[in-house]
């Protein structure tokens, strides 16, 4: 996962690198890490962010509750 792929899915889920570090238990340092490209997101979070950011792009928060995506953009993962 890149770093640029990882920014967008965390834009689509509404979530700071900060708040990836705190939902899995690491710190936000790394969450900050992973989003700079300074570290490697491992495989089973690249699987779980691009499944999660996926659900929400078929299944988008109700109506007036997504305050922090403005252009509803869709997130495609990158050719492998």
């Amino acid at each position: 996962m890149t770093s640029d792929f990882l920014n967008k899915c965390l834009d689509a889920l509404g979530w700071s690198p900060r708040l990836l570090g705190e939902y899995l238990q690491v710190g936000e340092r790394l969450g900050r890490n992973w989003a700079a490209g300074k570290r490697e997101v491992p495989d089973n979070v690249d699987k779980w962010l691009t499944k999660a950011s996926a659900f929400l792009r078929e299944h988008p928060y109700p109506d007036g509750w997504r305050v922090n995506q403005p252009d509803n953009e869709p997130v495609s993962p990158p050719p492998r």
